[in-house]
């Protein structure tokens, strides 16, 4: 498909949305891992330990959000 001559981007086919939103998913899921894992050796009441935490919370929720997108573009579409 021909790039936008206005952009100078061409539109993103559904399943190239789809699978972008996979990989997000995944490298969220294991940032999240990574911090359990940190948590786990620094201990959940030291301030490491703490920060750990927060990043898999953030990770987490990211991962689900991306998850929740890429499963409504994949059975939903995509559109402009």
């Amino acid at each position: 498909m021909a790039a936008d001559t206005q952009s100078g981007f061409r539109p993103m086919h559904q399943s190239e949305v789809v699978g972008y939103l996979r990989d997000c998913s995944d490298v969220f899921g294991r940032l999240a891992a990574l911090f359990s894992a940190i948590q786990d050796k620094a201990g959940e009441a030291s301030e490491v330990g703490k920060l750990a935490a927060l990043g898999m919370d953030v990770a987490s929720d990211m991962d689900n959000s991306v998850d929740a997108a890429r499963e409504h573009a994949q059975k939903g579409g995509v559109t402009q």
